[in-house]
């Protein structure tokens, strides 16, 4: 699966109500079956016993435009997100983007202010490469929300 090691730093989704569209930073410490491992979450302290699917850790972002589809770092894990707007700042003495970025949740309804060291692109995991996706606002109310993921070469993600 992926080629995972002991060791490895690596994300872990739950299909469990409540935590759907959300990714957990965790490190492998021991392969139990052929395509089952034991994880050691970076943040979380509990132990889970549902099964879990894992992912290497997303490569970071530096930009983020209007309509990207990111990944927020809330509640201890990564959540998908869709930008909704950008208020521009930037530090006078050093010149660093501070902007404050306000991302829409599809799964929760929720539109909540972030700044830019808190988001990441929203990536997915396709043959082994980080496909970037879009986010088209669907006119049949189609998707969660209204919102149908697309890969960059326009191929339906989720």
């Amino acid at each position: 699966m992926g080629g995972f090691r002991l060791g490895d730093l690596v994300e872990v989704s739950s299909k469990e109500e409540g935590f759907l569209g959300s990714y957990f930073e965790a490190r492998i410490i021991k392969q139990t079956e052929k395509d089952e491992f034991l994880v050691e979450y970076t943040k979380l302290y509990e132990e889970d016993n549902n099964k879990c699917l894992l992912r290497e850790v997303v490569p970071r972002t530096s930009y983020f435009n209007v309509s990207d589809p990111v990944d927020v770092f809330r509640k201890d894990g990564w959540w998908y997100g869709i930008i909704t707007g950008r208020d521009p700042i930037r530090s006078k003495r050093t010149g660093e983007d501070r902007s404050i970025y306000s991302v829409y949740f599809p799964l929760s309804g929720e539109e909540i202010e972030y700044r830019k060291w808190e988001l990441r692109a929203h990536l997915e995991r396709v043959n082994g490469n980080w496909i970037a996706s879009r986010v088209c606002r669907s006119s049949y109310g189609s998707g969660s929300g209204g919102f149908v993921k697309k890969s960059s070469s326009g191929g339906v993600l989720v």
